[in-house]
């Protein structure tokens, strides 16, 4: 019981509780670096006094990529930057919790306690959402809240468990046809959709077809697609604004790729902002607004809507540079291409969902709570090796 609470605490620390508005940043800032702090002393205790057969980690090859990237940033802050090293380590928080792939494997929770925990994150998340929503102007949750294309923007952390619970649930529905599962995939549709997002609503809508057109337990996957194709048709009514809006924009973008602000952005970190071509091998390092290259940095957003979490994998690599990119492209293809068992196969779909925003929105490996959910499908994977290590299919 002491090993779910602690895996528990860990989990929700990563998204600071939902960052209630009573929390600042530097608050914020301050359990996000406890939760590492736990992390990282239950690790070592484990290691030093669990004696106990453990998983042979599968991904520690990209791990220690990670990890090298992420030195040699430290060192291109400085050098081209001219950032404190104190500063950079500091700024560069979110990636310490990789820690949490390793203390899993030491802790070793059971893979149904930790799906459980993903659905209760998601569903906290939801009805987080969803009541800061309907008290949009009072703010509840959310670092940041304002009016765009119809919509409310929310900056609440917890998409990344909503996604993953989604498929979770999806998969689970097909195999047990349970209700409760069609309950929270509605409420996750519904938050999906006041999100706005077109980068998450596409992906979600295209790999549950996948699902469905590769699931054997539908006989008429026609019908059965035309079905949840109709059932949409109510969403979008209820949800009628957000939905033009989305499409406006996109007509808009669509005419002008060259005034696409990301495309934009990209060009600019690409060509224009590195420092020099040793950069784009070492990265520049994560930045603060305590230093001169924070506040570069936090001007070319706020000037010229150059925003690092809008490029997806090129912000990441403009920060960590080439071995950190690397390394998460081999995890997200060996993710992507492996043959799971039944009950581990939403982690194939959620790394669909990544490589359909890879270049488009703050990427998965940019934030303490994608960083977990990466590290709960490492973990889950090494799982799944095991257990068809020790009971093999028959030929």
């Amino acid at each position: 019981m002491f090993k779910k609470i602690l895996v528990a605490i860990v989990v929700f620390g990563s998204v600071a509780f939902f960052e209630p508005s009573v929390l600042n940043r530097q608050q914020i800032s301050s359990i996000h670096m406890v939760i590492v702090g736990i992390i990282l002393v239950f690790t070592i205790l484990h290691i030093i006094y669990d004696h106990s057969t453990k998983i042979k980690p599968g991904f520690s090859f990209e791990i220690l990529l990670i990890v090298l990237a992420v030195i040699l940033s430290v060192f291109g802050a400085y050098a081209y930057h001219n950032q404190d090293f104190i500063i950079t380590l500091y700024a560069q928080r979110t990636v310490y919790f990789f820690l949490f792939y390793y203390f899993l494997h030491q802790v070793k929770p059971d893979p149904e306690f930790l799906k459980r925990l993903v659905i209760a994150v998601a569903i906290a998340y939801a009805v987080i959402y969803i009541v800061q929503w309907a008290a949009y102007p009072l703010q509840l949750f959310g670092s940041k809240m304002f009016k765009d294309r119809n919509t409310i923007r929310i900056d609440i952390p917890g998409t990344a468990f909503a996604v993953t619970a989604y498929y979770i649930a999806f998969l689970k529905f097909l195999k047990t046809s349970h209700y409760k599962y069609i309950l929270l995939m509605m409420l996750l549709l519904v938050v999906f959709t006041l999100l706005g997002t077109r980068q998450l609503i596409a992906p979600v809508f295209l790999i549950s077809l996948i699902i469905v057109v590769r699931s054997r337990r539908i006989r008429s996957k026609v019908v059965l697609t035309l079905i949840a194709m109709i059932s949409l048709i109510p969403l979008y009514f209820i949800f009628q604004e957000i939905f033009d809006a989305m499409m406006e924009v996109t007509k808009q973008q669509s005419i002008s790729v060259n005034e696409n602000v990301r495309i934009k952005a990209a060009s600019f970190y690409l060509y224009h902002f590195a420092p020099n071509k040793w950069s784009f091998l070492t990265g520049n390092g994560a930045y603060s607004s305590h230093s001169s290259y924070g506040i570069s940095i936090e001007n070319y957003s706020k000037l010229f809507g150059y925003y690092l979490a809008d490029i997806g994998i090129i912000g990441e690599y403009i920060l960590y540079g080439i071995f950190f990119i690397i390394a998460e492209l081999i995890i997200l293809f060996r993710l992507a291409l492996r043959h799971y068992q039944e009950d581990f196969q939403f982690i194939r779909y959620v790394a669909y969902s990544v490589f359909f925003s890879l270049f488009v929105s703050a990427g998965i490996f940019g934030s303490s709570e994608g960083i977990m959910v990466i590290c709960l499908l490492l973990y889950l994977t090494d799982i799944a090796s095991y257990k068809e290590a020790i009971h093999p299919k028959p030929a």
